[in-house]
């Protein structure tokens, strides 16, 4: 390719993005991609078995669901380590009958 010809098409290619103002290049801010840094605590990794059930519910919420799900453990995992809670949840004496667990009331209205 001649550099008659090179120019013209780095010109026209040139047309196809304009110069950024200053102001403008100013208030860029370079973009976060990926996932975010670890951290002091990351989260580990792991293989956990649902019930199609409950999967299909938190799946059902749409985006977000693996997030919902790990706030709802979260919830729960704050409530077993709370004193006290320990002899709340101690295992039935042998011979004792167990209470079927009762279903839980919406806070959907």
């Amino acid at each position: 390719m001649s550099t008659k010809r090179a120019d013209a098409a780095a010109k026209r290619a040139g047309d196809d993005f304009p110069e950024i103002p200053a102001d403008l290049l100013a208030r860029m801010k370079p973009s976060r991609r990926g996932r975010p840094p670890a951290g002091e605590a990351p989260k580990e990794a792991i293989s956990l078995r649902i019930d199609p059930d409950v999967l299909a519910a938190y799946k059902a919420q749409g985006a977000g669901w693996q997030s919902l799900m790990h706030q709802t453990l979260k919830r729960a995992a704050g409530r077993l380590t709370k004193p006290g809670n320990a002899e709340k949840r101690a295992a039935p004496k042998a011979g004792a009958k167990i209470a079927p667990a009762r279903p839980r009331k919406s806070k959907k209205g």
